[in-house]
Order: structure tokens, then C-alpha cells, then sequence
């Protein structure tokens, strides 16, 4: 019935809610295909699983990758010009804890329920067809959960930490008007609910990223939030009245295209953004 591409540790725990909720996975004959691999690597595999396949046998795809691609677009975007049929899983998904069988809150973004995917064991699964604000809210994520770690680096307090999270909401609500996206998901699970989760903890790869830039320490992984970041300013590029509403995904976006790794110039730019 399911499919799951990738071996990192989101896709170890989804295979786990998949057997846990005594559902078959398999190679052969499936309905569902889930690519738990990075948003920018998930066309290359999908393509290597045959897109004309997938379309001719009506498979769905669940999208759980959060990002934008290369160009800007989200994978729900692609895979409409492909004439694939998908939906998208979020919400407050760590793998470790989805690996210890702990509950949380999920959302499915597609047009009907999915009774295999509504009853995965500890999700508490519910519907939305925001399909592409869902997605959106995942790529946003990264950049904010990214933009947290560097306040902690940056040791600006508790105070000014929670001062964000108002700047934030405001910032993404400006984004949906200016898409014309329905706001109520951005008070989803899929939305504020992990938001919270990724922008508080420092189990977040991406929210390690900010941190970590602050400390002088660089990796050789590209993070979902540098490309997130990268790729937000190709479909809202510099010269676009839009672009210049957005001070924090603009500001990630220039501490990677820059490569900033010091306290002294993080904060220099940030001052340029947002007051201090």
C-alpha cells in the first residue's frame, strides 16, 4: 500500500507509524508513495521512480518534505504541472518522537480523507484542502526556525525572543494576503504548531543552523533552511514590491547568500533588518 523513499531518520519514522498502524509497506503495487527525502531532492528521485508511471497508475503522492525547490516553486506546484496527484502530511513532526510512539497533532492537505492515513496510530490526523498553504507554512519554517537559532546565538533574550514570534506572525499573514491564501492555516498544526516546535528547540536542524552560524560553526550539509531561504527570494526576487515587506526571510536569505558566520557581522546585518 505505501512506499517510502529515503533512509534518513523522518523516513525511518514514518515507516514506523506506517507498521505500527499495521499497514503494509511495499516495493510493489502501491497506492501511496511518500519521498522523505529534502524538498530540492524529491523531483530527482520522484523522476526516477518514472513521473509517467506514477500519473498512469494513479499513485499519490504524500508530500512530508518541507521546502521550496531550486526555483522557487513548491513541490505541490511542480507536481501539478506533472498532472500528479498528491496530498501533503504536516504538522509537529520530530522523528525521535514520532519513533518512541509519543502523540501529537498532524494535518493532510488533500481534496478527500485518506482512511489509510487518517488512522496512523498517535497522529490524530485531520483534513485540510489548503494544500499549498500547508506547504507553504513548511517552507516558511525553516527560514523562521533558522532566524530563532540565531537569536539565541546572538543572546538577545527571552524578551525579544517572544517580540519575534508577533513579528513573525505578522510576516507570514502578509506573505498569504499577498499569495491570496487562505490564513486559517497558519493556525494549524501544519502552521503555528510547528512553528512553536522548531523555532523553540534546539533539535531543529534548521533552528542548529542559526544557531550554529553564530558560533562560528559551518557545514558542509546544505540545510533545508539556507536553501529555503535562497530559493524564497527566486520567487520573490529583489526587485518585486513583495520582496521588500519580508525583513526576515530576506535577512536569512542574506546571511547565507553571504556566508555570515560571526557574531559581530550576524548582528550588524540583523540591525539593517530589524531593530534591536
Amino acid at each position: 500500500m505505501f512506499k517510502v523513499l529515503g533512509k534518513g531518520s523522518f523516513g525511518s519514522a514514518v515507516k514506523h507509524i506506517i507498521t505500527n498502524s499495521n499497514l503494509p509497506l511495499t516495493d510493489q503495487n502501491y497506492k501511496f508513495i511518500i519521498p522523505a527525502v529534502p524538498s530540492y531532492a524529491v523531483p530527482e528521485v520522484l523522476e526516477k521512480e518514472s513521473i509517467d508511471r506514477l500519473r498512469k497508475n494513479n499513485i499519490t503522492i504524500i508530500f512530508v518534505s518541507k521546502g521550496f525547490l531550486y526555483t522557487g516553486e513548491l513541490l505541490g506546484e511542480w507536481a501539478n504541472h506533472k498532472r500528479l496527484d498528491w496530498a501533503v502530511f504536516a504538522g509537529p513532526h520530530f522523528a525521535s518522537e514520532l519513533q518512541s510512539n509519543l502523540p501529537t497533532y498532524s494535518m493532510l492537505g488533500y481534496e478527500k480523507e485518506i482512511p489509510e492515513i487518517k488512522n496512523w496510530s498517535n497522529m490524530n490526523v485531520m483534513l485540510s484542502t489548503d494544500k499549498i498553504a500547508i506547504q507553504l507554512l513548511g517552507a516558511l519554517k525553516n527560514i523562521y526556525a533558522c532566524f530563532f537559532g540565531i537569536i539565541a546565538g546572538l543572546e538577545l533574550g527571552r524578551n525579544y525572543t517572544a517580540s519575534m514570534f508577533t513579528f513573525v506572525l505578522k510576516e507570514i499573514q502578509q506573505i498569504f494576503d499577498d499569495m491570496h491564501l487562505n490564513q486559517e492555516a497558519i493556525y494549524s498544526y501544519a502552521g503555528i504548531s510547528d512553528l512553536i516546535l522548531t523555532c523553540t528547540s534546539s533539535k531543529s536542524r534548521n533552528y542548529k543552523e542559526g544557531f550554529n552560524r553564530t558560533q562560528s560553526i559551518l557545514s558542509n550539509h546544505l540545510s533545508e533552511a539556507k536553501h529555503s531561504a535562497i530559493a524564497f527570494t527566486k520567487r520573490f526576487n529583489s526587485t518585486s514590491k513583495e520582496h521588500k515587506k519580508y525583513q526576515i526571510c530576506r535577512f536569512i536569505s542574506e546571511v547565507m547568500k553571504l556566508d555570515l558566520h560571526t557574531k559581530s557581522e550576524i548582528q550588524k546585518l540583523l540591525h539593517q533588518y530589524i531593530a534591536i
